[in-house]
């Protein structure tokens, strides 16, 4: 009879001290409009005028903020003593880190089979000046860059790609 009111009184302790709540299925459950909070995480371009540059350095903004955000959060369960949010956390960062993250710009490979047969002046023009903006934003031998001309020169090689190569059938090209 001892055993049983002093394991009763363990349990009744432990309940009172340590507490018990409901496991949470891991549903989330939306705010309320009124209570919903307003992140600075939206977008910050306009899609209507931005180009693919803009909008890829965009998402790739999001995907760091989005990961240091879980990071922030595993802490925050970590210190708290939280282990179930503390696990799902972890899930979910450990997905975000396997996930594949595409950088959706295709860079443009290029060989010394292919040279060019005839000069198009307009094609000459689009190149020099890219190269030029190239040379202008490393000034100093890498060590500062000036990200607006390597965007500039991006966009001129893209005007180049576009308007004399993507048409083009690669098998056509010369082969030297």
């Amino acid at each position: 009879m001892a055993k049983r009111i002093c394991t009763l009184i363990l349990i009744v302790s432990l309940y009172t001290f340590t507490g018990c709540q409901q496991p949470n299925s891991g549903d989330s459950r939306r705010l309320s409009p009124r209570t919903q909070p307003t992140l600075g995480t939206a977008p910050t371009i306009n899609v209507t005028q931005a180009g693919e540059i803009d909008i890829v350095e965009d998402v790739e903004t999001h995907r760091q903020a989005y990961k240091q955000t879980l990071e922030m959060l595993v802490r925050y369960y970590e210190k708290t003593g939280n282990n179930t949010k503390l696990d799902w956390a972890q899930k979910e960062l450990n997905a975000l880190n396997v996930m594949p993250q595409y950088s959706y710009i295709i860079p443009v490979v290029t060989s010394r089979q292919y040279r060019a047969t005839t000069s198009i002046q307009e094609a000459d023009m689009l190149f020099d000046d890219a190269k030029a903006f190239e040379r202008q934003a490393t000034p100093l031998i890498d060590l500062v860059t000036n990200e607006n001309f390597y965007r500039l020169a991006l966009s001129r090689f893209e005007q180049l790609i576009k308007k004399f190569i993507i048409d083009k059938p690669f098998h056509r090209w010369p082969l030297k």
